[in-house]
């Protein structure tokens, strides 16, 4: 298992939350994601190699969330309480 954070572009409504909520879930090799409204990220676990980073990065672009992959804190914390 990997983690990955992906910086959102900006803080997502209900409606962006739901489409990065169908995307992750869709997506092959997620294993869980934690999304952090207050921090305007998304920390991703996945099985490599039938995903990666950019691979999901990709798929929210198509969605239209727009993102860059960040490289999660050791301690894999979504950025909510410390900014990660």
């Amino acid at each position: 298992m990997q983690t990955t954070m992906l910086k959102l572009a900006g803080i997502p409504d209900d409606s962006a939350t739901r489409t990065i909520a169908d995307v992750l879930s869709a997506a092959p090799g997620v294993l869980a994601a934690r999304l952090s409204t207050a921090g305007a990220s998304v920390a991703i676990d996945y099985e490599s190699p039938q995903t990666s980073p950019e691979r999901l990065r990709a798929a929210l672009a198509e969605a239209g969330v727009a993102s860059e992959v960040r490289e999660a804190p050791a301690t894999a914390c979504c950025g909510g309480c410390c900014g990660g």
